[in-house]
């Protein structure tokens, strides 16, 4: 499976919020997420662009891979694969043993949207403002191109105006460690 998003940062949640319920998405739910990122003692997934991410929420608890990314006209693009966990203290406990290190924290409030085939998120991080994704995900690379186009489509239509984020949350909050470090 192959994830198509782009991520803009937006100074207000609201305009967007609107638009939304102007076009007809329908506003699935909210959630806070608390995502933990290793990095793995093999190798270093901030060379070879990869994440290991934990992420809590209400609803449980999702093991998450994502591969190497593309960028295709400005939407990021990469191989993502998802597996329930039923103990997140236990699943942490095997990444330690096995030499996994946590690396950082993102914690955020999401709304998410699905309009047609796209999934919509207007995002607050924590120490690092509002964002809004929007993703399409799609079986073949050969329908990337297409993705993408429909993805720029649905951004102008809902207002998200911007330059397109290829940096990941996690990136944001390093780079934004690094800055705030003397």
């Amino acid at each position: 499976m192959l994830e198509i998003e782009i991520k803009v940062k937006v100074p207000n949640l609201a305009p967007v919020r609107s638009k939304l319920d102007q076009i007809g998405a329908s506003h699935s739910e909210h959630l806070t997420e608390q995502d933990m990122y290793y990095n793995a003692p093999h190798r270093d997934f901030g060379e070879t662009d990869e994440a290991l991410r934990l992420r809590t929420t209400s609803n449980g608890v999702t093991l998450t891979y994502k591969g190497k990314r593309e960028i295709i006209c400005g939407s990021k693009v990469r191989k993502e694969y998802n597996l329930s966990v039923e103990a997140k203290e236990t699943a942490h406990e095997i990444f330690t043993h096995l030499g996994f290190i946590p690396v950082a924290e993102v914690n955020k409030e999401r709304d998410y949207y699905v309009f047609e085939d796209f999934s919509i998120a207007l995002d607050d991080v924590s120490g690092l403002g509002t964002f809004v994704e929007i993703e399409l995900v799609c079986e073949e690379e050969k329908d990337a191109k297409e993705a993408v186009n429909r993805i720029a489509s649905l951004a102008e239509k809902i207002g998200v105006t911007g330059e397109s984020i290829s940096d990941s949350y996690l990136e944001l909050i390093l780079h934004k460690r690094e800055v705030d470090t003397p």
